[in-house]
């Protein structure tokens, strides 16, 4: 959990979502929509 990030943090925005929101989603752990095809950059 993150604390500490001022409010304010919410208010700049990039297209309909905070730029917070926006790092957070890039960075959260995405699991494959094909279960055959591997994500890239690991080995099979």
């Amino acid at each position: 959990m993150l604390q500490g990030i001022p409010a304010e943090v919410f208010q700049y925005k990039l297209g309909n979502r905070s730029a917070l929101e926006w790092i957070l989603d890039q960075y959260k752990e995405k699991k494959p929509r094909d279960k055959i095809r591997p994500i890239r950059g690991r080995a099979p």
